[in-house]
């Protein structure tokens, strides 16, 4: 499509070459125009990518806690309740099974190894816990606006052919625009929260001190209890209360934290455009012209991307060269060789400028109608 509309503005200037009235002086027919320019309509959509390289600015946040849940540890040390209807096993070696040869009640089937009781007559049993949890969220900052830019136009035109009233002007112009912050956004980027837990399940096993007590039930190596089915030994009477089980928690502790990062993005724009364009004209009168344009545009779009935000800051530019069609329509008055023209040109053929940084992605959409006011010298 861009080929066509070449082909149609040089297919107009060898037209124009071959016709009646081609002006073939080149020191007459010029005018030289410079005045305001307004790009109009510049949509865009942008914002930060969820995994952009600004995630390296989040604190490295602690590991959450693992390991033997608050759960676990209570049913470890509740499975010692069970004293008394099977065996249970203890941490070092020790047991009680109630299962013996003993005919009377009671069992000699036990074994506590040395110095599994306290100063008393208690055994303590610890099951630790310790466990956490933990959440991270990215959210995308994206906007979109609506903005113009403005700027200015230097232009150069010549009479290329002229029949009556009518004719044909051929044209070069060159035009800046500028925008400081023409695209902006700001959120919450990433929130993070993390807990966790953790303290010790204790239980005490409480043996009888007229049982543990008595030096017969020690052995020579600081254990107690015979240890064995056939016994004999000292007898732990299961049904007596004997052995006494409890439960305590010790040691508890939470934590929490949140932890959340906000940024901010603020884009900047500046654009050079150069048109070479045919401008056939109508003189309504002496002092004022009808004129339109039909041409093609070659242009460099720049654009510059901060990002900022508890601590992170990162710089991102992008330039965009494209060709496209311009046409439009204006009016001129003139007045003794000088000039005052408005023109309308829209943009037609031209591409979205595609924004991929490591933070910053989106679209522009091109400008698609710009606005010119120049005060020109004809001579």
């Amino acid at each position: 499509m861009k080929r066509i509309a070449v082909a149609i503005i040089v297919s107009g200037f060898a037209y124009a070459g071959v016709a009646d009235g081609f002006n073939t002086s080149w020191g007459s027919g010029w005018r030289v125009s410079v005045g305001g320019a307004m790009n109009g309509n510049m949509r865009t959509k942008a914002g930060l990518r969820a995994d952009g390289a600004w995630r390296r600015a989040i604190p490295a946040r602690a590991a959450v806690p693992s390991g033997a849940s608050r759960a676990e540890a209570q049913a470890a040390g509740d499975a010692y309740d069970s004293i008394g209807s099977g065996r249970v096993a203890f941490p070092g070696g020790g047991f009680i099974d109630p299962e013996s040869s003993r005919t009377e009640p009671g069992t000699w089937n036990w074994y506590l190894p040395p110095g599994a009781l306290d100063g008393g007559s208690r055994m303590t049993i610890v099951n630790s816990y310790s466990e956490g949890d933990g959440h991270e969220s990215f959210r995308r900052v994206s906007s979109s606006d609506d903005d113009y830019a403005a700027g200015f136009n230097v232009s150069l035109e010549r009479e290329l052919w002229r029949n009556g009233d009518f004719g044909v002007d051929l044209g070069f112009g060159f035009s800046y625009f500028i925008n400081r912050g023409f695209f902006k956004a700001a959120g919450t980027a990433y929130t993070g929260s993390q807990s966790g837990e953790s303290g010790d399940y204790v239980t005490d096993i409480a043996f009888s001190p007229a049982v543990v007590g008595d030096p017969w039930s020690q052995n020579a190596d600081g254990s107690y209890g015979a240890g064995t089915y056939d016994g004999p030994g000292p007898v732990l009477n299961l049904g007596a209360g004997d052995v006494a089980v409890s439960h305590r928690w010790a040691n508890t502790s939470s934590s929490a934290s949140s932890l959340s990062r906000s940024l901010y993005v603020e884009g900047d724009y500046e654009e050079i455009e150069m048109t070479f364009a045919a401008k056939p004209f109508w003189d309504v009168a002496d002092w004022f012209r009808v004129r339109g344009t039909l041409g093609v545009a070659v242009s460099r779009a720049h654009f510059k991307f901060d990002v900022d935000g508890n601590g992170y800051s990162s710089r991102q530019r992008f330039d965009d060269w494209s060709v496209y069609g311009v046409a439009g329509i204006g009016g001129m008055f003139r007045w003794n060789g000088l000039c005052l023209g408005v023109d309308v040109l829209a943009r037609f053929l031209d591409d979205d400028v595609e924004i991929r940084g490591r933070d910053v992605r989106g679209t522009v959409d091109r400008a698609p109608w710009m606005l010119t006011v120049s005060l020109g010298y004809e001579f």
